[in-house]
């Protein structure tokens, strides 16, 4: 987001295997291209830090319908915040 945070979502909401595993196993790894980042996916409960994901996808897929989806419903709980470990 514009305060450098890393915030995920899932569209398929908290039945999403990739969100189970990772409330499951927090300690993660985020893949840029071939490089890997040890990261704490911890779970956003802070208001302010689901609004701001969701005014990142409304921003990043701007015209895109499928982003209502992903702004909106059960799919706002499933927010993480990837914390570099």
């Amino acid at each position: 987001d514009d305060r450098d945070r890393v915030l995920i979502r899932t569209y398929r909401g908290p039945t999403s295997r990739w969100y189970r595993e990772a409330r499951a196993h927090p300690e993660c790894v985020l893949w840029l291209g071939s490089e890997s980042l040890p990261v704490l996916a911890q779970p956003a409960d802070d208001p302010d830090l689901i609004a701001a994901a969701s005014h990142g996808y409304e921003t990043k897929y701007a015209g895109d319908p499928g982003v209502r989806g992903m702004v909106a419903g059960a799919q706002l709980p499933t927010t993480l915040e990837l914390l570099p470990r």
